[in-house]
């Protein structure tokens, strides 16, 4: 298997957290507890974030991702559980409903970054190479401070017009 690339641990990591914010949500619910206020889900966004952080880190094999995951799970528990007001008991049923969430998650992460590898090698092999190198064209090459006309010209892709006063028309 070829090394993620960039993008693809920046994908995974956006993915687990938005996924694994929500699957934290949803086990909380379905093992019985109540639904998050909008102050809990701020914090659980924030978490979110910062497991996706992580997981665009991790190297993507599966065992630790799993890991990684039941990690979020259970502090998503503790964060779900601090502000709800309720107790922050780990039932037998509240454990197997997060652990399921971070399993599923995990494996759905996983093999879904394989596929997408799948089908970019494929749409390669099938389509060929579709770079082609450009020479560099001289003016484009950045020359330090823009000024006002540069900037404009940055801005609305042209060069500003260089006209004087209007003058007569000619008879």
């Amino acid at each position: 298997m070829t090394t993620p690339t960039p993008t693809t641990r920046r994908a995974r990591g956006a993915v687990a957290g938005v996924v694994c914010s929500g699957a934290a949500v949803l086990a909380h619910v379905s093992a019985g507890a109540s639904l998050p206020s909008s102050g809990s889900l701020i914090l659980l966004a924030g978490f979110g974030a910062t497991v996706g952080v992580l997981a665009a880190r991790a190297s993507g094999r599966l065992p630790g991702l799993i890991a990684g995951l039941l990690v979020g799970q259970f502090f998503g528990h503790l964060l779900l559980a601090a502000t709800a007001g309720h107790s922050t008991a780990w039932t037998p049923t509240m454990a197997v409903h997060h652990t399921a969430a971070a399993v599923a998650v995990g494996l759905s992460l996983w093999l879904g970054e394989r596929l997408v590898a799948l089908i970019g090698s494929t749409a390669d092999a099938l389509v060929g190479p579709t770079a082609v190198p450009v020479a560099a064209d001289p003016d484009d090459q950045p020359r330090g401070w823009p000024t006002p006309t540069g900037l404009a010209q940055f801005l609305l892709g042209t060069r500003l017009p260089t006209r004087g006063p209007p003058a007569l028309p000619a008879h």
